[in-house]
């Protein structure tokens, strides 16, 4: 039975991050007297995210676990039990990107450490990068000074395993808190607190850092810098709409820059898809700390991958926004995948195919798929289809990734990808979406029609009313004639 208890703990401890990481040799834990008297005299200053969403439910946590006379050790020792307690390192579905009510936080790291604090917390599953993340809510919320620190840790198997984990400043001495990682040594069982208030000498060997932690530091503006029009990148844009391999492409960043501070920009890579749960992508750099937006990039596999774009500031190389997109590199061996219009709305059916050298042959088999806001879920349109072209209505708008791929005889031979927008459908003249068709419309068309103002695919589509394929004055005092009660379209 004991040995069989120490298997179980061993599979557990194999699973860091939903992972596989722990620490080879683990030091003698620190005295609990000193580590309490420690803590105890720590200068408090509480920082809340300001994020209502957030803050109410680590005062939730709070009024659940807190009693009268609790001192600060008893506190954040609270704090790190009950997440081993309650928290377990599953996949996540991450939901709280997008909420309108979150602040738009000065440091892209706080706004991860926001993001992902809120998906533990609200979930109770998540992975190191979750753990590290609501520690350092729940501890700046108690008044000390914590971080979240990037980077490897030690592997039972040997070697080295990437990383997050908390660290807490202390009369300006820093220690580690990692309440994953002792998650997984308790394995369900006694909690040991081998990584609870350590320090750098204690887990010396144990731990390796991506960036100099005082640079790691840096990067948090301890949740109460919000600055609503600071640096912020827009979108990464390819050079071409089809990447191919081993074919050189261009990435140009659009950032935001009002106050004209001076940044540096990186590009970096990864092979495949982000998955939400996927904490740890192995990055690789394309562009590090440049002065231009613009770089190089050549993609020597063919498949999906995600490009990241970060800009710093020069002075403090303080984190201050990054963004992701996905990308395909096909092997076109002269098959290139299309569109039948460039511009589609909502519910409109159109054509995607595969255009096919001559010679190819009549017994290609295609296979087309498409991921939407590079998410990371693959949606299969058609599989093992004898028909180089197929017809799609998309349900809801966005940015889609098709892909197609050409098989022979069960073999790939040729992949081929395309952007595609696809807007809202507006109603034909309703140019300002309200619903209704009105002067203010026709007002929209005629200046389109002057290049006094640039309007959407979708908006382009509306005012055309006499399908000639542009937008003129004609089709103004159209829309101004329906508006009336003149006329119908």
């Amino acid at each position: 039975m004991v040995m069989h208890k120490k298997l179980l703990v061993s599979a557990l401890a194999l699973l860091l991050c939903v992972g596989i990481f722990l620490s080879v040799a683990l030091p003698a834990q620190a005295a609990a007297g000193s580590v309490e008297t420690l803590i105890n005299t720590a200068e408090l200053s509480p920082v809340r995210t300001g994020y209502a969403r957030l803050d109410q439910a680590v005062d939730a946590v709070f009024k659940q676990l807190f009693k009268d006379g609790m001192t600060a050790y008893d506190k954040i020792k609270a704090v790190y039990d009950y997440m081993i307690k309650n928290y377990s390192g599953n996949s996540v579905s991450f939901n709280v990107r997008s909420d309108p009510q979150k602040p738009s936080y000065s440091s892209a790291t706080d706004r991860s450490i926001v993001d992902h604090a809120l998906t533990i917390i609200e979930s109770h599953s998540g992975t190191c990068l979750h753990y590290s993340s609501a520690f350092v809510v729940f501890a700046r919320a108690l008044g000390f000074e914590a971080y979240r620190m990037y980077g490897k840790t030690a592997m039972a198997a040997g070697g080295m395993g990437e990383h997050y984990w908390p660290e807490v400043v202390i009369d300006g001495a820093r220690y580690v808190f990692d309440p994953q990682v002792d998650d997984h040594i308790a394995g369900g069982g006694a909690i040991k607190y081998w990584r609870f208030c350590q320090t750098q000498q204690e887990m010396s060997g144990l731990f390796w850092y991506a960036r100099p932690a005082d640079v790691q530091m840096k990067e948090h503006n301890r949740f109460d810098m919000p600055v609503p029009k600071g640096v912020q990148i827009t979108d990464i844009v390819p050079g071409v709409r089809q990447l191919a391999v081993n074919s050189e492409t261009t990435l140009m960043l659009k950032a935001g820059n009002p106050d004209n501070i001076d940044v540096y920009y990186s590009f970096f890579f990864t092979k495949g898809l982000l998955e939400d749960a996927q904490w740890l992508p192995e990055w690789k750099t394309i562009a590090l700390n440049s002065k231009s937006a613009v770089t190089s990039w050549t993609p020597a596999e063919e498949g999906y991958y995600t490009i990241k774009a970060t800009v710093k500031s020069q002075d403090s190389l303080s984190l201050l926004d990054t963004k992701t997109i996905v990308v395909f590199a096909g092997k076109s061996a002269g098959f290139t995948l299309f569109a039948g219009v460039l511009n589609p709305t909502v519910n409109s059916s159109f054509t995607l195919g595969v255009n096919v050298p001559e010679g190819a042959g009549d017994s290609l088999r295609y296979d087309f798929t498409y991921i939407r806001n590079g998410g990371t879920n693959v949606e299969t349109l058609v599989a093992n289809s004898p028909l180089s072209q197929i017809s799609f209505t998309p349900s809801l708008a966005g940015s889609y990734l098709f892909t197609a791929y050409v098989n022979d005889g069960g073999a790939r031979i040729a992949s081929s990808s395309l952007a595609v927008d696809v807007g809202e459908r507006i109603k034909k003249g309703d140019l300002d979406t309200d619903g209704k068709i009105t002067a203010n419309d026709a007002r929209i068309a005629i200046r389109a029609s002057a290049s006094i103002l640039a309007l959407t695919a979708q908006q382009k589509a509306a005012a055309d009313v006499d399908a000639d394929g542009r937008v003129t004055a004609a089709d103004s005092r159209t829309i101004l004639r329906v508006s009336a009660g003149l006329q119908s379209f």
